[in-house]
């Protein structure tokens, strides 16, 4: 159960600004890791039309 403590306003802002930092750095890890993702698949499409360059070109 959570209990709520009275906090002076310093203590709030502080509060505030440690709880804004950590759903900041969810957000930049999450945005990270659908970038990578995203780059990947990006990169398994281009690795998969050179094979395909080089079977017609019998590179392979």
């Amino acid at each position: 159960m959570l209990e709520f403590v009275a906090k002076t306003p310093e203590q709030q802002r502080f509060y505030d600004s440690q709880l804004k930092f950590q759903r900041d750095e969810a957000a930049r890890n999450t945005f990270a890791r659908k970038e990578a993702l995203r780059e990947g698949r990006e990169e398994d499409v281009l690795l998969g039309r050179i094979a395909t360059f080089e079977e017609l070109l019998g590179i392979k």
